[in-house]
């Protein structure tokens, strides 16, 4: 018999599912979370911002809400993280938040950086294009070719996560992770790439 999605969102429950590692338990708490908080997650803690468009504060709160998934179950099957509520969801909410605003701010960071000193191209027709810098050529030389692809088509080509999640073979939410762990080294080798010149 299929138990209500509450279920999967009491403290005893995750600690139980947590610590026997039981995937399919992780899976089953992850899915009702989602279904019946992250929206409103969401709602309290994403923003507009005038330099960052819409999607991609979406898209960095669900990656944080992914990275913050893996460490909350990571720690209560470890023990370190206790819960002191008969529901977890609320410890979990300021997990998230915290995460939301830390990377919110690095981006934010990120963005004055680009305006102030030379913004980053991924937005021109195709990586080669004579419209990329020198310096955005050379970053996107070094980032390897799995990398270059997923931040072409997520970004010049405009494709969605699940798109890209059927080309590659893979679900939403690695496509997510890959996309994001590519973008931020790209950040890094074309930041690094300026003072060369």
């Amino acid at each position: 018999m299929e138990k209500d999605p509450e279920y999967y969102l009491t403290t005893e429950t995750a600690v139980r599912i947590c610590r026997q590692g039981d995937k399919e338990g992780m899976q089953h708490m992850l899915a009702s979370l989602s279904r019946l908080h992250k929206a409103s997650f969401f709602r309290r803690v994403v923003f507009a911002q005038a330099s960052i468009p819409p999607v991609l504060l979406e898209e960095l709160a669900e990656n944080v809400f992914l990275q913050t998934w893996e460490t909350f179950v990571r720690k209560l099957a470890d023990g370190s993280l206790i819960v002191g509520s008969p529901e977890y969801t609320g410890l979990f909410f300021v997990m998230f938040k915290r995460g939301y605003l830390r990377e919110l701010g690095k981006e934010l960071r990120r963005v004055r950086v680009e305006n102030e000193y030379g913004r980053s191209p991924m937005g021109a027709e195709s990586p080669t294009d004579e419209a990329f810098s020198l310096r955005t050529r050379q970053a996107l030389e070094k980032i390897g070719e799995n990398c270059r692809q997923l931040l072409t088509w997520r970004y010049i080509e405009g494709l969605s996560h699940d798109a890209i999640a059927v080309r590659k073979r893979i679900d939403r939410a690695s496509s997510i992770k890959m996309v994001s762990r590519c973008g931020r080294r790209f950040a890094e080798l074309w930041r690094s790439i300026v003072h060369q010149f």
